[in-house]
């Protein structure tokens, strides 16, 4: 008789030298009659790390573990499966090779699920395993259109709800939780997170209202929009960032964060009055465990500052600037030279705004700007 998924998996987590948590695991294998919340369940409570978690569960399929997030999706693959089957079998392609779709689902070893999506794609398919909760989120990013952006602010535009958009404050804060203005906001993160932006302009002109991004420096339209819906958008990010709905005359700064698989994306921002409404920035920040860790050698650094730079980093007391535009390297940069001195016989603190990178054997304190 085949043993049961939940049984493997405990088995492989028995054979591990250290691993304190073989009871509490054991129960959750009950409360979770042994589907794939189990893993799920291991990894908030912290037994195991994500990857090690998603891998032992894969081996019981004799599957492998993918990451949609730090795996390449092509639009090739994300166009074989039409999103509205995408949601309901909770699978997305990532990458066609030599004639075969990768796809990542929850459910592997499910070999007429396997089939559906080969006739679907029309061509074999290698599955391989993934979190459901990421595979949600894989598809709400990579399956966000500029076209599905116009449509829903389209649809927001002819609602009523914003009609009066000069409503008072206690009436603009519940137009802010509806619940289409809120899909709406969650649409352009996860547009701007697919081009892979690093900060979204929301601005109000004289007769519209548009949005930007900014993509490898260079600032680009999306979007235009109605006036009528600025000043509700506007507050939905106020309200995500606790600012003050009801002050529109002075800068404001926030920021807020929010879950996109098993990570955390991090977002700052900025609002200031302009002559026609306010203007708004929300820079996004890496995501909470994303980002891969470089070494200095593979910086692509020249000798003639890696040398001094390696010399620089190893003085006991000192101050090192590091400098420079989005996206050219500051923050990897700065865990490439910790990662550098980071050994068992020197102390490393830091104090990070965010913690963009975890690093094994630094302390790294997170500033909380609400204690004072």
């Amino acid at each position: 008789m085949q043993k049961s998924k939940s049984s493997q998996f405990i088995e492989r987590l028995a054979q591990l030298p250290r691993f304190d948590f073989l009871n509490e695991v054991t129960v959750m294998a009950e409360r979770h009659a042994g589907n794939v919340a189990l893993v799920q369940a291991v990894i908030d409570e912290k037994y195991l790390s994500k990857d090690d978690a998603c891998r032992y569960w894969a081996d019981t399929m004799n599957a492998a573990y993918v990451d949609p997030f730090a795996s390449v999706i092509t639009d090739e693959a994300i166009e074989k499966i039409p999103v509205e089957v995408a949601r309901k079998i909770k699978s997305i392609g990532l990458y066609v090779l030599n004639g075969v779709i990768t796809v990542a689902m929850s459910t592997p070893d499910d070999q007429e699920l396997v089939k559906r999506i080969g006739q679907i794609a029309q061509m074999p398919v290698s599955p391989v395993f993934a979190l459901p909760r990421e595979i949600e989120d894989a598809i709400a990013i990579h399956y966000c259109t500029e076209q599905g952006l116009e449509e829903s602010l389209g649809e927001l535009e002819r609602s009523s709800l914003f009609d009066r958009p000069e409503m008072a404050g206690d009436k603009l804060a519940a137009l802010a939780e509806n619940n289409a203005l809120i899909q709406v906001l969650d649409e352009i993160l996860y547009f701007a997170m697919r081009e892979r932006a690093t900060d979204i302009h929301i601005e109000a002109q004289e007769t519209h209202c548009r949005i930007r991004f900014r993509v490898d420096g260079n600032l680009r339209e999306i979007l235009t929009y109605s006036r009528k819906l600025h000043r509700a958008l506007l507050s939905r990010i106020k309200i995500l960032c606790n600012l003050n709905i009801a002050e529109s005359r002075f800068p404001q700064d926030g920021r807020f964060s929010m879950q996109v698989g098993t990570q955390t994306a991090n977002f700052r921002v900025s609002t200031i009055p302009s002559a026609y409404g306010e203007k708004s920035v929300i820079r996004i920040l890496a995501m909470t465990g994303k980002k891969s860790m470089l070494t200095l050698d593979k910086m692509m650094m020249s000798q003639t500052i890696l040398q001094p730079f390696r010399r620089l980093i190893q003085n006991p007391n000192g101050i090192i600037f590091v400098t420079g535009p989005t996206g050219s390297g500051k923050t990897t940069t700065l865990y490439s030279a910790l990662h550098e001195i980071n050994t068992p016989a020197v102390n490393i603190s830091t104090i990070e705004d965010p913690i963009e990178i975890q690093l094994a054997g630094v302390t790294q304190s997170q500033v909380n700007a609400t204690l004072t």
